[in-house]
């Protein structure tokens, strides 16, 4: 997006474990550590505990969180990684 490299893992198994967020840390960073946005993406609804290490993960790789209730925002939660991305 207007220069911007963007990348996901989408996963739709029915529990988020660490590793999918290590994993695409690890590809963010063969990309260009610090120059990509990293967005996991999951149709699961976590319980509290579940999106509780989810956050936790996502914030010590520098990934952002996408579960299945906010699916149905996906585009407008793109949109505004994106531009928030290119004011930095």
């Amino acid at each position: 997006f207007k220069g911007q490299l963007i990348i996901a893992s989408c996963k739709t198994e029915s529990k988020i474990k660490a590793e999918y967020f290590n994993q695409l840390s690890t590809r963010g960073d063969q990309l260009g550590k610090g120059m990509c946005t990293k967005i996991f993406v999951t149709s699961t609804f976590p319980t509290d505990s579940q999106r509780k290490d989810a956050e936790r993960w996502a914030e010590e790789r520098g990934i952002m969180l996408v579960c299945g209730d906010d699916l149905p925002e996906l585009g407008h939660i793109l949109e505004k990684a994106a531009n928030d991305r290119q004011r930095i």
